[in-house]
């Protein structure tokens, strides 16, 4: 699946170089991302996103759970950039 760039929010980068646990489990989350596995999202957005993914418009969405808390994935509607957030950073 095209997701663009990947970039990260500043507080995750910053959680992702000093936690050796939260960067592993970031990347774990990215490689379900790209899977088509979307983490704990209702599966009216799963649905959304199956879509999104096969059609290859609109926006895609996971999130997952961590040590540091729950993480988002976002991949733009044009699968320009994919950006790692916390939910409180949107």
């Amino acid at each position: 699946m095209k997701t663009g760039n990947t970039v990260a929010t500043r507080r995750v980068a910053d959680k992702i170089a000093e936690n050796k646990t939260f960067a592993l489990q970031v990347t774990l989350a990215m490689q379900m991302y790209k899977k088509g596995n979307w983490g704990k999202i209702s599966d009216a957005d799963k649905e959304m996103n199956d879509q999104n993914a096969k059609s290859g418009t609109g926006s895609l969405m996971g999130a997952y759970m961590t040590c540091e808390g729950k993480i988002w994935i976002m991949t733009e509607h044009d699968r320009s950039v994919t950006t790692i957030l916390f939910p409180d950073e949107y």
